[in-house]
This record gives C-alpha cells, sequence and structure tokens, in this order.
C-alpha cells in the first residue's frame, strides 16, 4: 500500500511542473509584440505639412500662415498666383536666385507692406501685386526688364501726392480727386485700367512723353475733353469705352493703331477728327454707338471735303452679279459717302471698262443653252473693282457679252438693298 501512494505522488508533481513554464513564456512574447508597432504610427501622424510647395526650383504654391515670409534659396521663379490671396502676409524677402515674378502671384495680398525685389529678377508678370493695397515699401531694380499689364495697379500705398502710382514710367492707377487732372511729364504709357471708373474725371492733360494708352485707360471715366498729344502711337481697347459725357476728341497723325471698342458707347461723342491714314481703316466696334460714327471724315487745313476710302458689296443690274471693290468718294460725313458712291454706281456712264477675265461653263445646264460664271474686272470713276456674275447664255462669248452690257451699256446698276459698306 505505500508503494503505490508514492508513485501517484511523484507522477503528479511533473506533470504541474511541465504545464506552468510554457504558458508564462508565451504570454510575455505576446505582450512585446503588440506595443511596438502602436508607437511607430503615432510619430508618423505627427508630422508637419510643408510651408512651400517647390518643383524643380520653382514654387508653385505657400501654405504657411502669413506673417513675415523668406523664400528660400534656390527657387528661380515664383509661379501663377503662388502667393494669390494670402492676406496674411506682411512681408516677403526674395532670394537673389530668382529671376522672374509671375503673373498675379502676390495678387489680393491686402495687408502686405514691404517686398524686397532683389536685383537677380528680370520680369514681373501681369497683375503681380495688383491690389496690395497696403503694399509702402517697394524698390524695382535695374535688372528688371518687363514690367506686365496692371502689376501694380490697386496698390493705393505706393500712390505719390498727387493720387498718381507711377513706377518705370507707367501710371498703374489714379487715387486722386479727380477734376482738370494734368498728368505728370516723363509719364511713357498710361497703363491698363489706369483711370477706370474714375468718374470724378472731367478733363485730363496727357504730356508730350507719352506713346501709348492702354486697354481699359479711361473706360468709364466722366471725361467731357481729352487731347491727345502727337506723341501717343497706340490707343488700346476699350480705352475710353463708355465716357458718356465725352464730347469730341482729336486723334492725331501720330497714332498707328486703335484697339476695338476704344470709343464704344461714348453716346455724347459728335465730333472725331482722325488721321487721314486711319479713315476707313477701323473696325467698326471703335465707334460703335457713338453719334460720331457716321462723321469720321477729316477736313484739309485748305477746307477742303474730306476723302472716305469705303468698300463696297453690290447686286447688279437684273441680279446677275455680285460686286465688291473700293472706292474713294470726297464728303463731309460717311452718310454723304455712301449716297456719293451709290450714284457712281447707278449713274449713266458711271462705269468705264470693262475687262474678262474668264469665262467658265457653270454646274447647271439647259436644253438650249448653259449657265455661265464670267470672272470680270471694272473701272469706275474712283476705283477698280473685281466681281462674278452668272448668265444664262449659248456660248461662252455671248455671256461675256451680256455681263458687259449689263454694267456699261444700260445706265449703270440696279441697286437694291444689298448696298453694304465695309471698313478696309
Amino acid at each position: 500500500m505505500a508503494t503505490k501512494k508514492t508513485t501517484t505522488k511523484k507522477s503528479v508533481a511533473k506533470k504541474g511542473a511541465v504545464k506552468k513554464v510554457p504558458v508564462k513564456k508565451v504570454v510575455a512574447k505576446k505582450a512585446a509584440a503588440k506595443k511596438s508597432p502602436v508607437k511607430k504610427t503615432a510619430t508618423k501622424k505627427a508630422a508637419a505639412a510643408p510651408e512651400f510647395v517647390i518643383a524643380r526650383n520653382v514654387l508653385t504654391k505657400y501654405c504657411g500662415g502669413g506673417g513675415d515670409v523668406v523664400i528660400p534659396d534656390g527657387v528661380t521663379s515664383i509661379e501663377d498666383s503662388a502667393f494669390e490671396g494670402c492676406t496674411n502676409l506682411t512681408r516677403v524677402t526674395i532670394p537673389d536666385s530668382v529671376t522672374s515674378i509671375e503673373l498675379s502671384a502676390f495678387e489680393g495680398c491686402t495687408n502686405l507692406t514691404s517686398v524686397t525685389i532683389p536685383s537677380s529678377v528680370a520680369s514681373i508678370g501681369n497683375r503681380a501685386f495688383k491690389d496690395c493695397e497696403c503694399l509702402t515699401n517697394l524698390s524695382i531694380p535695374d535688372s528688371v526688364t518687363s514690367v506686365g499689364e496692371a502689376a501694380f495697379n490697386g496698390c493705393k500705398g505706393l500712390a505719390d501726392a498727387d493720387g498718381f502710382v507711377i513706377l518705370r514710367g507707367i501710371i498703374f492707377s489714379y487715387f486722386g480727386n479727380g477734376g482738370d487732372v494734368v498728368i505728370p511729364d516723363g509719364v511713357t504709357s498710361i497703363g491698363t485700367w489706369a483711370f477706370d471708373e474714375c468718374k470724378k474725371l472731367t478733363n485730363v492733360t496727357i504730356p508730350n512723353s507719352v506713346t501709348s494708352i492702354g486697354d481699359w485707360a479711361f473706360s468709364g471715366c466722366g471725361l467731357t475733353n481729352v487731347t491727345i498729344p502727337d506723341s501717343v502711337t497706340s490707343i488700346g481697347e476699350y480705352a475710353f469705352w463708355r465716357c458718356e459725357s465725352l464730347t469730341n476728341v482729336t486723334i492725331p497723325d501720330s497714332v498707328t493703331a486703335i484697339g476695338d471698342y476704344a470709343f464704344q458707347g461714348c453716346s455724347g461723342l459728335a465730333s472725331v477728327a482722325l488721321p487721314k491714314h486711319l479713315d476707313g481703316k477701323l473696325q467698326e466696334t471703335v465707334f460703335e454707338g457713338c453719334p460720331a460714327a457716321k462723321m469720321m471724315g477729316r477736313k484739309t487745313p485748305g477746307g477742303a471735303q474730306a476723302e472716305h476710302v469705303i468698300q463696297y458689296q453690290i447686286n447688279g443690274y437684273y441680279s446677275h452679279s455680285l460686286l465688291t471693290g473700293t472706292g474713294t468718294v470726297k464728303a463731309e460725313t460717311m452718310a454723304e459717302a455712301i449716297e456719293l458712291a451709290k450714284k457712281d454706281w447707278t449713274e449713266p456712264g458711271a462705269l468705264t471698262d470693262f475687262e474678262v477675265r474668264s469665262v467658265e461653263l457653270s454646274d447647271d445646264e439647259g436644253d438650249d443653252s448653259s449657265y455661265w460664271s464670267v470672272y470680270y474686272d471694272v473701272k469706275g470713276k474712283r476705283g477698280r473693282y473685281e466681281g462674278l456674275g452668272t448668265v444664262y447664255a449659248e456660248t461662252e462669248e455671248e455671256a461675256a457679252s451680256i455681263q458687259k452690257k449689263d454694267f456699261t451699256e444700260q445706265g449703270g446698276l440696279e441697286i437694291d438693298d444689298e448696298f453694304d459698306i465695309f471698313p478696309l
């Protein structure tokens, strides 16, 4: 009996030892494995977003909180709209690695007071600092060879005592009291939107130093009178758009280009003196909506009638033909010029010469006779014209004869509603 009990105790003790040891080790390993990855993940989430977005040395976007900002060395270009609308930006320092400041780069940074532009910069784009109204400290180095349109428009803090924002000889904005305004000598260009919607402006004197008047320069102003000096060579699109109180304007011989819609909507403009080389060569939209649109001639110093150059499109006699060409007539007004042009075409003997260039058989053919296309030149009292007529005839010779007869032997043309005038 004693031997049996001893054997049973030893056996139980051995089994208990085997079960306890491995359980403790496994639990310890699992606990260590769970803690390690949790700490690493938390570290990654705490990473901060970059202040600047820079790709290939081009600063494309600013993502910071504003204040005093120093752009990193190595940046070569500040890209379009990089800081646009950053109202918390107060100062910016640009490194000497930057060569260009692009379109609208700092537009609408309304609390920006100071910018340091280094001598490495060669170009400042359109609207680059537009509406930076608190900007007071700015210097443009000699290295800058190109300043874009409206680059500093709305920068009220840069205005001089008379209200002009003038940089590099360009007027960018005007914040004065209006009335009679004299633009300072030395200004070379009146920039885009410079006096836009200045309702208090009634009269402006432009100095002989000015060579160009930009797009929208005086649009919507209260101007009643403007004298453009003979130094000006170009007037931009919409330059005097809807200056409804403007009554007369003299454009000197020096002007070689006037943009579309330059005087559109000037409902009070009754008198325009144009240089001879521009008369008839402007788009119809230039003086659209002006009483002066039909009076765009220019009298010679001796008091002779103005010379108008106009382009015709006319349906010919028997409606056989469509004639196009140019003619020069002398008249006080464009309306008179049109009437004289019509008369030249309809009076007997008005067309003095007719020359057939070619005659071709048309696609439509009848049983007994055919349609012929006659290409021809016609010489009139005041010009040479060309056209195409389709006539019904048996032969090529008969077609040419009928076409010639329509123009030279029947007393000119019968003109219907298809007499149109086009600017050259």
